[in-house]
């Protein structure tokens, strides 16, 4: 049997557990103002903006729901607005576009590191009132399960069952959604799973499964329309390219970059040197170091692995990092050598997903080959490798 190799969390992880760091979010209520031709039957529609919590902790996502209603009241159904967030000092971006429901109402999670403004921004029209910014903040870390209850209320549903309580571990299944609470009186965390994420992780036992209890909120908008989720125990991930919720097993973040790798697997190279992660970093190289680099930021961990244009710029950056090994272990890159008239220069790249018995490596590669061999199909591969050529072990979380 394979064993696996569980790394512990990032030290800066634990210290934003620990801190429980409060984020202060503003709210910005954006109106709308559209003249529509005589033929149309509203002469104006109006757009406002909440957000389910003023108030959140680090890893807790924030619902922005806007309401877009026609001059004579109706809802307008089918409308396109974009969810926009502007950090202190900084400029407008776009986050999320989404397609009003019947209602009127557009909703996407955000899940922000920081203190933001948030605006609804209808892409019809190009006037644009908004109302004061409100702006509140948090001096407890306390967040109960009541509390994001109360918050979430339209995005949960109603209750579909008790509140179960197992340890220090209480949980409550809703219409739309799970809530799952842990800690000690006075510093507790509550956590949202829900949509796919929540089929996925009841499927694969819940909060006494092979998972364990969550350790964030769903994390979404990342590339390709990514969004991603933690747990005590490993990854949740899906993209609009990959919408098969992909599982990435082992504890710490570096499951974040595996669960994206994983689900790349099978990706083939079109021409040669063509291929997304190229064309994301604008670059036309031997794409291994690329596509780590790549996953990094689909993962929501920029930087983690630096986004060097070329494999040996990549290697260079790792190294004055100083954060290279000569021990494998899951999480870690292992940089390999495979040019028998350069014995130890590094000339590819892997990511550690297990070290097996024997002490050969499972690795999630880009730029590689279902045969092993050197031939032209250029793939995203999980690999099984020798640990012989392997020059250093860098971690990257």
């Amino acid at each position: 049997m394979h064993r696996s190799i569980i790394s512990a969390q990032s030290n800066d992880s634990q210290r934003r557990w620990a801190s429980g760091l409060l984020v202060a979010l503003l709210v910005m209520s954006a109106q709308v103002l559209v003249a529509h031709p005589a033929a149309a039957a509203p002469a104006a529609t109006r757009i406002s903006v909440t957000v389910s919590s003023t108030r959140v902790l680090v890893g807790e996502s924030v619902w922005v729901r806007a309401t877009v209603t026609r001059s004579d009241g109706r809802p307008a159904a089918g409308a396109t607005v974009a969810l926009q967030r502007r950090p202190y000092g900084g400029s407008w971006s776009t986050f999320a576009r989404r397609t009003a429901n019947a209602s009127g109402i557009a909703q996407f999670p955000n899940r922000p590191g920081r203190s933001y403004h948030y605006r609804a921004v209808l892409l019809e029209g190009s006037e644009r009132a908004s109302s004061p910014v409100l702006t509140r903040s948090v001096r407890t870390a306390d967040r109960p399960l009541g509390t994001r209850e109360a918050e979430l209320t339209a995005q949960l549903g109603r209750p579909t069952g008790k509140v179960v309580t197992s340890g220090s571990t209480t949980w409550r299944r809703y219409t739309h959604g799970m809530l799952v609470s842990y800690g000690k009186a006075g510093a507790r965390r509550t956590w949202h799973v829900q949509g796919k994420m929540l089929s996925t992780y009841l499927a694969l036992g819940g909060v006494g499964g092979k998972l364990g209890r969550p350790v964030q909120d769903i994390r979404c908008s990342l590339l390709e329309g990514g969004c991603i989720q933690r747990f005590q125990r490993g990854t949740l991930y899906y993209s609009s390219k990959v919408p098969k919720v992909t599982v990435a097993h082992g504890s710490g973040r570096w499951t974040e970059h595996a669960a994206v790798a994983l689900s790349q697997v099978g990706y083939e190279e079109p021409r040669w040197r063509v291929n997304k992660y190229n064309s994301w970093l604008g670059t036309s190289v031997a794409w291994c170091g690329v596509f780590q680099s790549w996953v990094s930021e689909a993962s929501g961990n920029s930087r983690a692995v630096p986004h060097s244009r070329s494999y040996a710029a990549l290697v260079e950056a790792v190294k004055k990092r100083g954060r290279t090994t000569s021990k494998p272990a899951p999480g870690r890159l292992a940089f390999f050598a495979y040019n028998d008239s350069q014995p130890r220069t590094p000339t590819h790249v892997g990511l550690i997903i297990d070290v097996l018995p024997n002490g050969n490596l499972v690795t999630l590669e880009g730029n590689t080959t279902y045969s092993g061999g050197f031939t032209p199909e250029r793939v995203v591969a999980k690999r099984t490798r020798n640990p012989g050529p392997v020059i250093f072990y860098a971690s990257i979380y």
